[in-house]
């Protein structure tokens, strides 16, 4: 049995309990437990929240498992905060990050859940491994705060809100994997035969669109609710079959490599209720690759290497963008990587590595409609460092530089700039924990996040400034009796830093201010 409390700076708590109770020996058992979180923050962006899950798994035989779950997630009272659009060159002017400046009306609503069941099931030499996946995403209610044109003195040119109803998500998956593993002398071998599938189901669009006119950005503006007037609803729907094969070979810890092929038969059609909207069916049967390698080059350094072509869901149109919510047919993915990873000492280890993903790009155009723009290319290097540095301290520190670039007629013509909206070209972080020498109740830990300026707009002519945030904490362990107690401390944004952060629409949000915890956990 496990207990958590947690108490937050502007009357904000958390709190769960879980258990794990066996019915048969460790052959048959069941685990649940259920969360809430009460959200007061002062600017918005809060809610109240509801958790709870519950698997049971069983244990038939050695290394046979059957698992089935259920999880249902619930949040209320989620107030939209507004997004700010500056109408030119230049950052959005410092506002109250203690004051709510949205519509007191504006709560949203949304309820999901998760369930499913697991098979691992060995025959023999092979081993079965099957899934069943089924997620609902429904959002009886939601809001979207648009702070259009924004100037340099705050005035709002055309406040927008956005309000929706019912917008869901359904989506069945399944997977099933046949494995073959056996060894020839110093070498491992592994065949794996897979088949997936998987559906969804959209509804979206029929929002209400409500302008406010004029506003302030840094004031309180609150309005009266105008009468909800929704139209009717889009629905989009994706079938998705996919088979494959997979062959894999270890070389006793000298090396590595894995071949993949799958075939994939992918169908997604769009149905608009406005009948002057045509129907959108694309199709697509790509054969999608993968291939990866290790090495090791000397003792404790090993190389790596890997190639990936797929096929994913691109991203859905934002709030701004007049086809809001409307999801473009799946794009086509490649990803080139390589690197090394150090055994600087037994608990010490270094991590290099460059990589290339290739995407369509899709972002709005100059009619405010969400749709490809363009090629993306995010080309980077990524450092990490992690382990013990000494006796008692651990570290786990990290730097990304990305170089990412739009090409097409879109940049060639001008209409945008060849950097993606709200890219970085750095994140770096570093967490260290100390626990002092001669004790094990104590310990301390530093955070550290640094962001470099980010590209604000479709042209590139602005950035948002370079933010950094630091965050300290404690930890005291104890026991009552034959519980185990962890009692902990933490200050995030120590030093109260004031950013900016952008969405790949241009959309403007501050960064949340210095914020106090305390937590208290333990298990029975």
């Amino acid at each position: 049995l496990s207990l958590d409390i947690e108490a937050e700076t502007y009357r904000n708590g958390t709190g769960s309990i879980q258990a794990k109770v066996p019915l048969s020996g460790d052959s048959l058992g069941i685990s649940a437990g259920v969360g809430f979180r009460v959200a007061n923050v002062p600017q918005g962006r809060n809610g109240h929240y509801l958790s709870a899950a519950a698997n049971l798994a069983w244990r038939p035989y050695q290394g046979a498992e059957v698992i089935a779950f259920i999880s249902r997630f619930h949040v209320g009272r989620m107030r939209a905060s507004p997004i700010i659009f500056p109408a030119g060159s230049f950052v959005p002017p410092h506002v109250d990050r203690r004051t709510y400046l949205g519509q007191s009306w504006a709560h949203g609503v949304s309820v999901g859940t998760t369930n499913g069941a697991l098979l691992k099931l060995p025959l023999g030499a092979f081993k079965v491994e099957a899934g069943l996946f089924r997620n609902v995403k429904d959002d009886p209610r939601s809001f979207a705060d648009l702070e259009l044109r924004t100037g340099m003195d705050g005035i709002v040119g055309n406040r927008v809100i956005i309000a929706d109803e019912n917008s869901r998500v359904t989506s069945l998956s399944s997977e099933t994997r046949l494995t073959r593993a056996w060894s020839t002398g110093g070498v491992r071998h592994s065949l794996v035969a897979s088949i997936r599938g998987r559906r969804q189901d959209r509804l979206f669009g029929g929002q209400q669109r409500i302008s406010l006119g004029q506003s302030n950005a840094g004031l309180p503006d609150d309005r009266l609710q105008p009468l909800p007037v929704f139209g009717p609803d889009d629905h989009s729907r994706v079938r998705q079959f996919t088979y494959g094969l997979g062959y894999g070979l270890r070389l006793n810890g000298r090396g590595s490599i894995e071949l993949a092929v799958q075939r994939s038969d992918y169908r997604k059609e769009t149905r608009f209720a406005d009948p002057l909207l045509p129907q959108i069916l694309s199709k697509d049967r790509p054969i999608l690759l993968s291939a990866n390698a290790t090495a090791e080059i000397l003792p404790g350094l090993t190389a790596y290497g890997g190639y990936v072509r797929g096929l994913e869901e691109s991203a859905v149109a934002p709030d701004i963008a007049s086809n809001r919510n409307e999801a473009p047919p799946a794009i086509h993915t490649s990803q080139v990587d390589a690197g090394f990873r150090y055994a600087i000492a037994p608990k010490l280890s270094l991590i290099a590595g460059m990589f290339e993903v290739r995407k369509p790009y899709f972002n709005i155009d100059v009619a405010n409609r969400f749709r490809q723009l363009g090629q993306v290319s995010n080309r980077g290097i990524e450092v990490s460092l992690a382990g013990s540095l000494l006796p008692g301290l651990t570290v786990v520190a990290g730097t990304l530089l990305l170089d990412p670039r739009v090409s097409g007629e879109a940049v060639a013509a001008g209409v945008i700039g060849p950097r993606p909206v709200g890219s970085v070209k750095r994140h770096s972080i570093a967490n260290f924990d100390w626990r002092p020498a001669g004790q094990e109740a104590w310990s301390f830990d530093l955070a550290l996040d640094s962001f470099s300026s980010a590209t604000g707009n479709r042209l590139n002519s602005i950035s948002a400034p370079a933010r950094e945030t630091v965050g300290i904490g404690t930890r005291y362990r104890f026991r009552i009796g034959s519980a185990k107690l962890l009692l902990r401390a933490q200050i995030t944004n120590l030093l109260n830093d004031y950013g900016w952060k952008v969405s790949s629409s241009g959309g403007f949000t501050f960064t949340l201010p210095r914020t106090g915890l305390i937590n208290l956990a333990t298990d029975f």
